[in-house]
């Protein structure tokens, strides 16, 4: 008969306590749950793993550590090694963003060469062809006509760019000629 009643005393006390019990446990893993910002952020993954870190993820699992160790610790180990726990930085971008060169519209076109691409590598040293010629007949127009002739376009040694300078060969010539370049 004793043994009777403890066994209704426990039954009512385990009634009692298993539905907050139970309560309890199902906040606690749906909290946990939650908390995983691998669940909470879908769209870090996959992100660098670097960077600052995301303070409500780490609280968040920091929570279920106190709570529950083993998914606590679950959860930040799936948080870093998914990237999920770092915040995005200015870095990261699935989508790279349009091209930074500005093309000019249809039909404007400048010709080859008449401004650097943006980003593009150094100018090359400029190739120069030893033309033989008389001194005592060089003027301008022979000089004109001698440039016309080896690269297809006019020049004006007039013009308020252009410089005259004595020089040895052909090397001394191109080396003023890029270092002027670079100026």
């Amino acid at each position: 008969m004793r043994d009777v009643l403890f066994a209704r005393k426990m039954t009512g006390l385990l009634r009692r306590i298993t539905r907050p019990l139970a309560l309890i446990l199902i906040v606690a893993l749906s909290l946990q749950a939650a908390s995983c910002g691998t669940i909470i952020h879908p769209e870090r993954w996959g992100q660098p793993r670097t960077g600052p870190l995301d303070p409500s993820i780490v609280v968040l699992d920091g929570l279920g550590v106190l709570l529950f160790v083993i998914p606590g610790i679950v959860a930040f180990v799936v948080d870093f090694s998914t990237g999920a726990i770092y915040l995005p930085g200015p870095s990261y971008s699935p989508y790279p963003g349009p091209p930074r060169v500005v093309y000019p519209p249809p039909g404007a076109y400048p010709p080859p060469g008449a401004y650097p691409v943006p980003g593009g590598p150094p100018p090359a040293p400029v190739p120069l062809t030893r033309i033989d010629n008389v001194p005592t007949t060089l003027n301008k127009e022979k000089i004109q006509s001698i440039v016309r002739a080896q690269t297809g376009r006019d020049v004006d040694l007039d013009g308020p760019d252009v410089g005259v300078q004595r020089v040895k060969d052909v090397d001394d010539a191109s080396r003023l000629l890029n270092a002027a370049r670079e100026q």
